[in-house]
């Protein structure tokens, strides 16, 4: 798999394990504290639709805000040739649908009528996301400044690969210390797949809603507590844009019912490409 570099304005697949046999969560804690760091360093710079974390792995799925964005003030041309920073016609990555499907190509059969559309040029809806950080069993603080960051404007602009390495840094770092240990926490690089498709955006959200099934943690997905299932219905994490995933599948009664059809894992992970 090529590893190409992150960009600000396009849609990723993300995801990870630890390095060996080390888990990513040792105890139940370390899965808040994951998100406190996400919400500090990831929520500035990127919407998040769909998150799974599990005990030796985890899958995101988001947007990286458009670098204007990011960085209001900062001018985008003198970082124009260093990896990270682009400018083209198709802010959001997404371009035309680059995807042909098959009859049924994951096993999913029949999403509801629904095909892929041409997203470009049209800006994710952001009205549900980055308010501020729940005060509920994620452990953050709520206040009105949830990434601590204050406005950017001015500073020196960073690549979307330096965001994430800090925030990985972070988290091993508190991890080494928990259990005694040193050394790598998670495999490198990260695995990243960037997604030109609607197509690909509603089935991987489907994919990581019921990876906890696949792995046979439980039956049904609002069972396990660490994935981002539950808040599209109780709006948990304040961070989590819910209301485009929404739109992906027409409305909340489809989003729900297709996430209680059956799903084949090995298939659709083939079909989207996941090396795991």
């Amino acid at each position: 798999m090529k590893h190409e570099p992150l960009e600000y304005g396009r849609y990723y697949h993300l995801y990870n394990h630890g390095v060996g046999n080390r888990d990513l969560f040792p105890i139940e804690e370390n899965y808040e504290y994951f998100l406190e760091l996400y919400v500090k360093y990831i929520v500035p710079i990127a919407d998040t639709f769909a998150w799974a974390l599990m005990k030796n792995h985890f899958h995101i799925l988001l947007r990286l805000k458009d670098f204007e964005e990011v960085y209001p003030g900062v001018n985008l041309s003198d970082f124009q040739n260093l990896t990270g920073f682009r400018k083209d016609s198709e802010p959001t990555g997404l371009g035309n649908v680059g995807f042909q499907l098959s009859p049924d190509p994951t096993g999913l059969g029949d999403l509801s009528g629904l095909t892929g559309k041409d997203l470009s040029g049209i800006s994710p809806d952001r009205s549900g996301s980055n308010k501020k950080v729940p005060d509920d069993r994620s452990g953050l603080r709520n206040i009105s400044d949830p990434t601590g960051f204050g406005n950017l404007s001015g500073l020196s602009a960073k690549p979307p690969s330096r965001h994430f390495s800090n925030f990985f840094n972070a988290y091993a770092k508190a991890i080494n210390k928990q259990t005694g240990m040193d050394g790598s926490l998670f495999r490198r690089p990260m695995k990243r797949i960037s997604i030109t498709g609607e197509s690909y955006l509603k089935y991987l959200l489907l994919y990581i809603h019921t990876n906890p099934i696949h792995h046979e943690i439980c039956e049904l997905p609002e069972q396990y507590k660490w994935t981002s299932y539950n808040a599209f219905f109780t709006n948990q994490y304040s961070f989590l844009n819910w209301e485009e995933p929404l739109k992906w599948f027409d409305d909340k009664e489809n989003f729900f019912y297709m996430h209680k059809k059956k799903i084949d894992h090995i298939r659709i992970s083939r079909w989207l490409e996941i090396d795991e």
